[in-house]
């Protein structure tokens, strides 16, 4: 599903985001969040400067073209 994704400018993965299940839409994700799937707190990422290239930038793939 996550085919690329940068934050910051340095690129992130599968590893920065965080499982929850809810129970109006099914599987979520969180992004940056303070803890891990087993609950254990983590440092949170910081961005450096604002801009378009110093957010989340994320490509997905959806299963539809275009």
């Amino acid at each position: 599903m996550l085919v690329s994704c940068f934050y910051n400018e340095n690129q992130c993965n599968e590893s920065d985001f965080t499982w929850f299940r809810s129970n109006s839409y099914g599987n979520c994700y969180t992004f940056n969040s303070l803890y891990d799937n087993n609950g254990v707190e983590k440092s949170s990422k910081i961005l450096n400067r604002p801009g378009f290239r110093s957010g989340l930038n994320m490509e997905l793939f959806v299963g539809a073209p275009g």
